[in-house]
């Protein structure tokens, strides 16, 4: 799911950063991809998520080397991920 958002928003005109868990998935026409969470993360004002569930959307964002240890003050993180509404 997030590929093809990330494809959309870059044909939209926007500058993207993709990063995969998973190495080896094909690039993404129009998205510059990244080797790591920390180099998708710099400069970034705007972050959008796309797992697979709860825990590793935790992960992303409050483990150790995750994006609230990168991300600047005001910047806005959309979850796209499928996982429950009280997470």
């Amino acid at each position: 799911m997030g590929a093809p958002m990330a494809g959309h928003l870059a044909r939209a005109g926007h500058t993207v950063r993709g990063w995969n868990r998973t190495p080896g998935r094909p690039a993404i026409p129009g998205v510059t991809q990244v080797a790591s969470l920390r180099e998708a993360l710099i400069g970034a004002d705007v972050v959008v998520l796309s797992v697979s569930d709860t825990p590793d959307v935790e992960a992303l964002l409050l483990g150790a080397g995750g994006a609230i240890e990168h991300l600047g003050a005001g910047s806005l993180v959309i979850d796209t991920s499928t996982i429950s509404p009280s997470a």
